[in-house]
């Protein structure tokens, strides 16, 4: 028996209750599936306390920016342009990177102070806070120059320690729960022909430290939840998200493709980055089977620093 109305035969003529039930269902499908079709196309809530740097137009002023508990995207004021930043998750407390060269902080709606100030002898860069804003790690550069670097740390609006003690230069800072240290290692091969930059962790409380990665290439930004530490590197020959336990093990690449992802951030358990390609940049979020979903911010031109404390 044929149910092609268009094929001959008289019993596709003569069965129009059965056409009919299968129009209705025909319809149902239709729109479930649109439905779903519609839900996966939506851009996931963004997470509040999710905070970064942005533009918003192309060769405007940077702005800090904080996700709000409505899921929105706040400017917070600053008394400077922010180069680089970071916010506490509830958004008490703030540290940046100005544009003359000081940091500066900010806490509970209090006055704005500068943390620290360059001269002739040091500058200083790429400042973060630990989640309940009791700590503020930041690079110092010898002579202003990022091949000569310490890794600086206040708590309690004590005077600052330096806590990598090691050779060479390092960069990129974070620190988890006041323990968990993880930044990026600057060293060379070939006699300094070739820079190479790898991923270190330093237990603070056991002060012991470990080289989690020898992928001789250039690695930035780790970000660590205090078990897995995710971080962007030029590998596999674009800059791409990897991940590698906190004690070393378990070292892969998360993404992969022409895009460069860069600047990871874990947020809530939930991993963004900033996903860059021929058509500009935006704010990316990778799930555990692979997929990568792009999530622009509307009204906003350019974004950076992008950071979750939580």
């Amino acid at each position: 028996m044929s149910l092609n109305p268009c094929a001959p035969g008289r019993a596709a003529l003569h069965r129009p209750s059965l056409l009919r039930r299968l129009v209705p269902s025909a319809a149902v499908l239709s729109m479930a599936t649109l439905i779903a079709a519609q839900a996966a196309a939506a851009p996931p809530a963004w997470p509040p306390g999710m905070s970064f740097v942005a533009q918003e137009a192309p060769g405007s002023a940077w702005a800090l920016y904080r996700i709000d508990e409505r899921q929105r995207p706040v400017r917070i004021d600053t008394e400077l342009e922010p180069r680089q930043a970071c916010v506490t998750p509830d958004g008490q407390r703030i540290v940046y990177a100005a544009a003359d060269g000081t940091l500066r902080t900010r806490a509970a709606g209090g006055p704005e102070m500068v943390l620290a100030r360059p001269d002739d002898k040091r500058a200083f860069t790429q400042p973060c806070l630990t989640s309940e804003g009791r700590d503020i790690v930041a690079v110092e550069m010898a002579d202003g120059k990022s091949i000569d670097t310490e890794l600086l740390r206040w708590r309690d609006d004590r005077p600052a320690t330096r806590i990598a003690p090691q050779p060479g230069a390092q960069h990129d800072p974070f620190l988890h729960e006041g323990r968990w240290l993880v930044y990026a290692s600057v060293g060379c091969s070939d006699g300094c022909q070739q820079l190479l930059v790898e991923i270190w962790a330093r237990d603070l409380v056991a002060a012991q430290a470990r080289q989690l990665t020898l992928l001789n290439a250039l690695s930035q930004s780790p970000v660590t939840d205090g078990r897995r530490v995710v971080f962007s590197s030029n590998a596999s020959g674009t800059f791409q998200l990897w991940q590698v336990g906190i004690d070393g093990s378990a070292l892969r690449q998360l993404t992969s493709g022409p895009a460069q992802a860069t600047q990871p951030a874990l947020c809530g358990g939930t991993l963004y980055f900033i996903q860059s390609g021929p058509r500009g940049g935006s704010i990316a979020r990778w799930s555990s089977d692979g997929t990568v979903t792009e999530q622009p911010l509307p009204g906003l031109a350019s974004v950076r620093a992008l950071r979750c404390l939580s």
